[in-house]
């Protein structure tokens, strides 16, 4: 019954993870190769946008893996939905967290001003309620 168990949450991290772990392989390269700074400086946006609705899946595929283990009780809609659009804001926290120590460290441009902070943010919030409402669509 463990491996079981074990087995259902290795699909799981895997199937919330993956999709986020491809975006940031695609992220990696666009930096890599400097499209960001000579080609596509307008993908910021996009990039956040999806990036929000990535990490809003991954955070809906855990709790429907906390839900069916009955490691959570059973909760409205509207908090799943708080509970999500708090760990895309974390995630967001984090990822202008490491923009700025590579600005630091490396002395390169990733974060432009605050306003420019404030806008990815706004941004993964913005994919994190465009994945709840395709979501909602879809399910009750």
């Amino acid at each position: 019954m463990g491996s079981r168990k074990t087995g259902a949450l290795k699909e799981t991290v895997a199937l919330a993870l993956l999709p986020g772990a491809m975006l940031f392989a695609v992220h990696l390269f666009f930096i890599a190769s400097h499209l960001y700074e000579w080609h596509f400086a307008w993908l910021d946006t996009p990039m956040h946008l999806v990036g929000g609705a990535v990490s809003a899946w991954a955070a809906w595929v855990f709790w429907l893996h906390l839900r069916r283990t009955r490691a959570l009780p059973e909760l409205p809609g509207w908090f799943r939905d708080i509970s999500v659009l708090g760990v895309v804001a974390i995630i967001g926290i984090l990822w202008e967290f490491s923009e700025f120590l590579t600005d630091e460290i490396r002395a390169t441009l990733l974060q432009g001003s605050v306003a420019d902070t404030m806008k990815d943010f706004a941004n993964d919030l913005l994919g994190a309620i465009f994945f709840l409402l395709a979501v909602r669509r879809r399910r009750p």
